[in-house]
């Protein structure tokens, strides 16, 4: 469950990403915001589910 629940957070981080980057305002703060917030996740969450969580978004 906890995986599925990371999963998801991935998929709603990186269509923010994506919205934040068709609208083309302050593309620099948003990119920074969202290393900040990859980087916090990265942190909380173990390596073995990042790593399954990135295989799960590259299919």
């Amino acid at each position: 469950m906890g995986l599925l629940s990371m999963v998801s957070y991935f998929r709603i981080s990186l269509s923010i990403m994506m919205v934040l980057n068709k609208l083309g305002n302050n593309r620099i703060k948003s990119r920074c915001k969202s290393v900040n917030l990859f980087r916090s996740l990265s942190r909380r969450v173990s390596i073995k589910a990042v790593r399954d969580s990135r295989v799960v978004l590259k299919v």
